[in-house]
């Protein structure tokens, strides 16, 4: 089973990441490309979800109707 995540959990790794951005010397930019990154993952995730159920939907009709 996958790692358990809770908003804990996630605000605790994505501090530490930005921590480990600014003692490498990074700045603004450098948070802000990997919060937009971070947010394209989602973005991402949720749309294939979404493709997932239409598609589920879409079968479950397609089902129905010949069945």
């Amino acid at each position: 089973m996958g790692e358990l995540f809770t908003k804990q959990s996630i605000r605790e790794k994505h501090t530490q990441k930005v921590q480990e951005i600014l003692n490498q010397g990074g700045g603004p930019r450098e948070i802000v490309d990997y919060l937009v990154s971070r947010i394209g993952t989602v973005i991402s995730y949720e749309r294939r979800k979404y493709e997932r159920r239409l598609a589920a939907q879409w079968s479950n009709n397609h089902e129905e109707k010949s069945g």
